[in-house]
Formats: structure tokens, sequence, C-alpha cells
């Protein structure tokens, strides 16, 4: 038995108990209105930018949504290079000015160190997902309002970086609303590419998730057949559970599988 087989085995009274709900998207749009990149070196350490919507709940309050993951559709244009950034990710109650569909309550902030920004020397956008895992945010009931903003510290790009963006038609699951919002340093501003109903939006992909990454059968529980999974992975050096997308699972992924479990997943 090496010494994976014994780190999991260790933990498996303590996570057997653990559960999550089916992975289900209860947030989504598509990239169907092209890209909107307004960081660079000369804002990246003032400004932040914004986006909200709801969850489509009209049954009275009744109903909560568990958010555990939210991936952003990044876009990269106008770099001679490869670049770097860390991104201030903060996940609020509605649209984080509070000017529209929520009081813009921060529920989660964190920070993501060294997020590689791709080389566009060769042309034209390069869109790159940005996987963000939250601690089992649970929405408040009603429309259940949500939102989020990006800002950025310690940007190293010659280029511009933000997002790919969303027509109204690209609205999936959930529902996004007409404009973004815009934080110039010192206050928030909503803004909108055109008054063009459906390409004028001013939205955001993005897709928001209850799925758990530790979850590695889909059963919706994290227990001792989710970490047979992890272990025989990691002694087959098979990818089928790379929690950190580098191709290999190792002691990183491993760290990882626990910091999910702690955060409720």
């Amino acid at each position: 038995m090496n010494q994976m087989t014994k780190a999991a085995l260790l933990l498996v009274g303590t996570v057997a108990t653990a559960s999550s709900a089916a992975a289900t998207d209860i947030f989504r749009s598509i990239l169907n209105n092209g890209f909107f990149t307004p960081f660079n070196s000369s804002n990246a350490a003032t400004v932040k930018y914004g986006d909200g919507g709801w969850l489509g709940s009209f049954d009275g309050g009744t109903r909560h949504f568990t958010c555990r993951k939210i991936t952003l559709l990044m876009c990269a244009n106008g770099n001679t290079g490869p670049g770097t950034t860390d991104i201030v990710f903060t996940f609020n109650e509605g649209d984080p000015s509070g000017l529209v569909f929520g009081n813009g309550h921060a529920f989660y902030t964190t920070t993501i160190q060294g997020v590689q920004i791709p080389d566009t020397s060769a042309g034209g956008p390069a869109f790159f997902n940005l996987p963000v895992r939250l601690p089992n945010i649970v929405t408040t009931g009603g429309f259940n309002n949500i939102g989020f903003s990006v800002g950025l510290e310690n940007y190293q790009s010659d280029g511009a970086l933000g997002f790919g963006c969303a027509a109204s038609t690209g609205q999936q699951v959930g529902f996004y609303t007409n404009n973004a919002s815009y934080f110039n340093g010192t206050g928030w501003s909503l803004f909108a590419f055109s008054a063009n109903p459906t390409t004028g939006v001013a939205n955001f992909v993005c897709t928001i998730s209850d799925s758990c990454d530790a979850d590695f059968d889909g059963d919706g529980t994290v227990d001792f057949f989710d970490y047979d999974v992890f272990v025989s992975a990691f002694e087959e050096g098979s990818s089928s559970a790379d929690i950190d997308g580098d191709g290999a699972v190792d002691f990183f992924d491993y760290d990882a599988f626990v910091g999910l479990f702690e955060l409720g997943c």
C-alpha cells in the first residue's frame, strides 16, 4: 500500500457522510455576442467589472439554490506574448453595484493568483475558462439574485483582458440583466453595449453549477467510492481524477480533494 492509498483510507471515515446534490447547471450563458476586453496595463489596478441576474425562482421565495462553482469565459486580445495576473473575484447577492436586482452584498471573495493570459500574437482573441470554486453559497430565495465582479492585481501583459459576451439569446439557464456594471475606482455605474435588445446587452459568459469536483462517480455523494476512483487513478497514472487540470493525478489533486470536502462539497 503506497502513501497515497494510506492517506486516502485515513479520511474515509470522515468523508463518507459528506454529500452534495446531483450536478446541474443553475445558471448558464453561451458565447454568441463577441468579446469585451476593457482591462489593460493603464487601468487594471483601478477598475472592476461585474454582472448580475437571477436564477428564476418565482415560487414565493421557498426555493433556494446552492452555488458550488462558477466558470467565467475570459478573453485576451492584443498580447505580443503570454502574461499573468491575479484575479480578485467576488460573488454577490445580485449585481455587485447594488443598482439593479439584489443588494450587492458580497457572499464570497477570493484572489486567484498567477492566472495565465494567453499569447495572441498569432492574431485574434484567445478565450479561456476561469473556474472558481464557491463555498456552498445558498441563495436567499425569491428571485435568487446572483452576480459577480472581477478586479485585477499584478497585471503583467501588454495586451487587453476581459470577457466573452452573451446576447439575450445566449441565456440558456437563469436570467441576466440587460446591463453590466463598472467600478471606476470611486463608484459603480451600469452600462450596455447599445440599445439593441438582443446584441446590445452587456452580459459576460459564465456557468454556475452545484457540481462538486470531488464527486468523481457522479452519484451526488462524496464517499468511499470517490476515494476509490481517486486512488485508482493515482496508481494507474490516469487523468480521470485530475482536479487541478494539469493532466496528472498527484498530491496537488489530493490536497484539492481535501479542500473541497472542507468547503462542504
